[in-house]
Order: C-alpha cells, then structure tokens, then sequence
C-alpha cells in the first residue's frame, strides 16, 4: 500500500523535513506525494507545521520498527 510505504519512509528519513523536500525527493518513488501527505495527515499520523513534516516519536518508532521485520 502506498500510504504505508509513504508512512515508513517518512517515519525512517523525513521526520521533521520540509515538505516541499519530501516531496521532492519522492516523486520518482511515488504516484502522489501531496495526495499521500494528506492521506497521512487526515489519520493523524503526520502534521504539518510552518512546511515542516513532524511525526509523533512513538509512530516514527512503530515504522522504523516495521522496516526491521
């Protein structure tokens, strides 16, 4: 799923990046960084603040956990 690939990427490399970064440098890797920010954003899993992605250090640990299984 694309949400979750988004997820553990952010969870593993973009905590606390700029969006415009993230987006940049996941272009090539998804089909809708934007859509899938907001995905993430709407579950509460990210937020954004000022053009910063930030993750719940508890959440960036269950993804980081999840790439390790």
């Amino acid at each position: 799923d694309e949400d979750k690939d988004l997820f553990v990427h952010i969870a593993c490399f973009f905590n606390y990046q700029k969006v415009e970064k993230v987006e940049k440098h996941l272009a090539e890797s998804f089909m809708d960084v934007r859509q899938g920010l907001h995905v993430l954003v709407e579950k509460s899993f990210i937020f954004i603040d000022r053009g910063i992605i930030k993750m719940h250090s508890l959440l960036a640990q269950l993804g980081r956990d999840i790439v390790r299984k």
